[in-house]
């Protein structure tokens, strides 16, 4: 009995993330206020940003779609 053998490639980390090219909206959540969205010109958003509202630190909502927070 002849075995079919097939050479599977494994992915990589970057491989199994989607891309991420150009500006993103993000979304963060202040402590005091709601959730407020930002668009960033850059790919990688900082996990703290201030809330518009009170300058307080707003933690960024990771896992969530921004039009679903």
């Amino acid at each position: 009995m002849q075995r079919h053998t097939r050479t599977v490639r494994r992915l990589t980390a970057p491989e199994l993330t989607r891309p991420a090219q150009g500006p993103r909206i993000v979304a963060y959540r202040c402590g005091v206020h709601e959730t407020f969205r930002i668009l960033w010109p850059e790919v990688d958003a900082p996990l703290v940003h201030p809330c518009p509202e009170c300058a307080g630190s707003s933690l960024r909502l990771i896992g969530i779609r921004p039009d679903a927070a």
